[in-house]
């Protein structure tokens, strides 16, 4: 089946019996021409013979979305990075299905099926402090595998878990949901870049420099804000972004709390009752509310948009 020192040669049998669509490698690049056709169905038994017979040693890798077959990768072994995701992927694993995980120069790579309603959507998570975190990814990507050689270090990929692709199938794997992909946002968003405002207003200004109308004025403003935006984010469908429009939605209006025009509960209620709405809280209530809270600890130290300055730019 195979030749040692030939990963692809040594494991595109075990990988196809097993329900996977393997495809041949140099480095990390799947060098097939349009290769993510693979991701919807494997190359023929004829092609898995002709690239195993090759004088070069390929290295192996599989197309995901294949089945289903997603893989998370972890690109960072940052401490506060890893302790946000833990949670998250033990209420994963305690679900069930078979934990099936390699590694190549940092993080882990875990492998998963997609069990949500609508198609699977690639994501990359990154931080400005960071880089990359973690990505989520299925058809149109390809992972590679052990026994590759890695290019950067020059050792083979190894695998991390008793059970491997070769030997389990994808409905073998932990189901992944939407509510699952939410979770992930969550726990990442306090290491994501805050939201951007829609229009940037210049000068900020203190709270302590604001009479009593313009308090009233600042607060009627922060009001009509969650209005429209709890309205919004109550009619959102599930993996489309739910977390992450809470988080903002905190952020953006977490000033008014900081700067005592509004008090919390006033902000965090009708975002809470917004995820009733959308269905979200369904997915953990405790997970909305440290989302909702991660984004208020964000807008801490932000100034107030000075609203004088914007009407009258307006007239």
């Amino acid at each position: 089946m195979g030749e040692i020192g030939k990963p692809f040669a040594a494991t595109w049998g075990p990988l196809f019996v097993s329900g996977h669509s393997p495809v041949p490698a140099r480095g990390q690049a799947c060098c097939v021409p349009d290769w993510p056709r693979y991701c919807l169905e494997p190359m023929s038994p004829a092609d898995f013979e002709r690239f195993s017979r090759s004088a070069i040693a390929y290295n192996v890798g599989v197309a995901l979305g294949y089945r289903g077959l997603i893989a998370i990768d972890r690109d960072t072994d940052e401490r506060t990075i890893v302790e946000a995701l833990r949670d998250v992927f033990r209420s994963i694993y305690r679900r069930g299905g078979i934990p099936v995980a390699k590694f190549g120069s940092k993080g882990n790579t875990a492998f998963f099926r997609w069990a949500g309603a609508a198609p699977f959507r690639n994501r990359t998570f990154t931080s400005p402090a960071f880089g990359v975190m973690l990505e989520l990814s299925g058809a149109g990507r390809s992972t590679t595998l052990p026994p590759s050689i890695h290019p950067k270090t020059g050792k083979p990929y190894t695998w991390r878990t008793a059970r491997t692709l070769l030997d389990t199938r994808v409905d073998e794997l932990p189901a992944l949901t939407a509510g699952d992909v939410e979770a992930i946002e969550a726990a990442l968003s306090p290491f994501m870049p805050p939201p951007k405002e829609p229009i940037a207003l210049r000068p900020r200004v203190s709270a302590s420099e604001l009479n009593e109308r313009e308090r009233i004025r600042h607060e009627r403003y922060a009001l009509t804000i969650l209005e429209r935006e709890t309205a919004a984010l109550a009619a959102m469908q599930p993996d489309s972004g739910r977390n992450r429009k809470a988080f903002d939605l905190a952020c953006r209006v977490g000033r008014y709390v900081h700067n005592d025009i509004l008090p919390p509960h006033a902000v965090v209620d009708p975002i809470v009752r917004a995820c009733e709405a959308n269905g979200l809280v369904q997915e953990g209530r405790a997970a909305v509310l440290k989302t909702i809270n991660s984004g208020l600890r964000k807008a801490a130290g932000d100034a107030l948009p000075d609203l004088r300055a914007s009407t009258q730019g307006g007239r």
